[in-house]
């Protein structure tokens, strides 16, 4: 029987809720909930325009594998070009009562560079969660640079 090992929910809300875990470790605000509106008087909006990914065949790692444990661990270190684009547009901060406090605009990563590669073509999504913390920072980072300007109630 065949089984489906990715998440039952959209990328949009898995983004969603990692860019709020990434938000609370930060200490962008007090703290950052995932739709509860109800605790927060304030909330932010944005659209997912990309989260791709591309990466080559890792033929090296292709190989070691044939060779079991030894093999694998002879091409551990294996890299091959990739490709991953994160982007999110109208990003925008508002109060409860659908005030607008402040529009951050566009924000765009793209990376491309030698990524860590496997046997099996999975690393492609290790690589871009690794990525996706790399853009989160840096989003935190334009966020809290943008917010220095703003008076909060």
């Amino acid at each position: 029987m065949f089984k489906n090992n990715y998440k039952k929910d959209s990328v949009s809300a898995q983004m969603t809720r990692i860019m709020v875990e990434h938000f609370n470790r930060a200490k962008l605000f007090i703290l950052s909930f995932c739709n509860d509106s109800s605790v927060s008087g304030y909330y932010l909006t944005c659209r997912i325009n990309f989260f791709y990914g591309e990466q080559g065949f890792s033929t090296a790692a292709a190989v070691g594998a044939q060779f079991g444990l030894l093999g694998a661990l002879a091409t551990s270190g294996a890299k091959t070009p990739g490709k991953i684009i994160i982007d999110i547009s109208d990003i925008k901060l508002f109060k409860k009562d659908g005030t607008l406090v402040k529009d951050f605009g566009d924000f765009y990563k793209e990376y491309k560079e030698d990524l860590n590669a496997d046997a099996y073509c999975w690393c492609i999504y290790n690589n871009m969660n690794e990525k996706l913390k790399d853009y989160n920072t840096h989003l935190v980072e334009k966020i809290r640079n943008d917010l220095a300007d703003v008076k909060f109630d």
